[in-house]
């Protein structure tokens, strides 16, 4: 998918050039939202994360810029085990000096069709309390909850238009 100069793209897992990329911006996020975590916890995260490319139902997108440069990627699946059948975006980060430049709205969306081309009607994911007005202008709702990570629980129904924010 092309948002002005954004491409987004699948990560292939079995591709060492996807790979190291995935796992340079993975352990970018981790410093970023996470600052405690130890770096051979980030490092065993990052590759947990990549083992389970291999399995069905689960994606990673990489989004750059200019064609070459990574900024950012999205991990997501369609859940079997908390809520079998929805889609949950599991991580997804955006380079903080590419914030605010549709990148992210450009990588949610094709998570999101992504999703929806598999029959994915639901969609929940956990935010911060940085990102929920990110969320909430790609068409997801605090649904109340709080997850096991201690963060707000957010829901989006795929086949819903987007109500725009004033």
């Amino acid at each position: 998918m092309r948002n002005n100069l954004v491409t987004i793209g699948a990560c292939c897992p079995t591709c060492d050039t996807d790979r190291e990329v995935f796992r340079r911006l993975f352990a970018d996020y981790v410093r970023l939202e996470f600052p405690d975590t130890p770096d051979w916890k980030a490092a065993k995260w990052v590759q947990s994360v990549l083992d389970l490319l291999s399995e069905e139902d689960r994606w990673a997108l990489i989004a750059r810029v200019a064609d070459k440069d990574a900024v950012g990627f999205a991990f997501f699946k369609v859940d079997k085990e908390d809520r079998p059948g929805w889609g949950y975006i599991t991580e997804f980060y955006v380079a903080r000096e590419h914030r605010l430049r549709s990148i992210g709205r450009a990588l949610a969306h094709e998570a999101l069709r992504l999703l929806a081309a598999r029959g994915v009607e639901n969609v929940m994911l956990t935010a911060s309390t940085n990102a929920v007005g990110f969320w909430e202008k790609c068409g997801f709702e605090r649904s109340g909850e709080r997850w096991k990570n201690g963060l707000d629980v957010m829901v989006r129904r795929l086949h819903e238009p987007i109500r725009r924010q004033v």
